[in-house]
């Protein structure tokens, strides 16, 4: 019985099954960080002094986190700091469980053994890339959302995405791709190596213990 566990976690884990929990967890993050996104974005574009004062002459940058965190809760409310969930919910969830589901893909976990480190770093690069090119449309709107400290410009996540196609056609919602990719990608490809080497090391400290495989899978 032991033996056939050992086979079963071997085996792997489903793409579906892999896609599933990157979504689930991927939803449950944005509920948590979401307020953290906001105030980032806003903390981004609060150097841009001549925006605010060209919308009110009474408009002020925003200055540290704390205090914009509770400038967005006082003006704003909860709604405030949780502008472009929508949209982060999507990227987060889908882009989650495609993550993992293009990884299991490419990189099956019974095999990972055998890779070498350049090809399990080109596999987690190359899930990135999938993912990032997949995911750019709805980072965008995201980040339009949440700059919106007015609450007028955008009617929703379609209305945003409407409008940037419609005034910068579609090339408005890829903007911002190639930066996310030199960001992303390389992260991505060190951090599938390293946990792979780490979750080998581990097996092999703990002698195939089948809990660290569970534990780690």
């Amino acid at each position: 019985m032991h033996h056939d566990r050992k086979k079963q976690v071997a085996a792997g884990v489903p793409p579906l099954v892999s896609a599933g929990a990157g979504a689930v967890a991927g939803l449950v993050t944005n509920v948590a960080l979401q307020p953290f996104d906001t105030v980032k974005t806003r903390l981004a574009g609060g150097l841009h002094v001549e925006e605010f004062m060209s919308v009110s002459k009474t408009a002020r940058p925003y200055r540290g986190m704390f205090a914009t965190f509770h400038r967005v809760f006082q003006e704003e409310g909860i709604r405030g700091l949780y502008k472009g969930s929508s949209a982060t919910a999507l990227r987060v969830s889908i882009g989650a469980g495609c993550f993992f589901a293009i990884l299991n893909g490419i990189s099956p976990p019974e095999k990972r053994d055998k890779q070498s480190s350049v090809s399990l770093m080109a596999s987690g690069a190359f899930a990135r890339s999938m993912v990032g090119i997949m995911m750019c449309p709805v980072a965008v709107v995201k980040t339009r959302l949440e700059a919106d400290y007015t609450g007028k410009s955008y009617n929703g996540l379609r209305d945003c995405a409407v409008r940037i196609v419609r005034e910068e056609g579609v090339s408005g919602l890829y903007r911002g791709l190639v930066p996310t990719l030199v960001k992303d990608v390389p992260y991505a490809s060190l951090y599938f190596l390293m946990y792979t080497k780490l979750k080998q090391a581990l097996r092999h400290w703990n002698n195939e213990d089948e809990s660290v495989l569970v534990q780690f899978g």
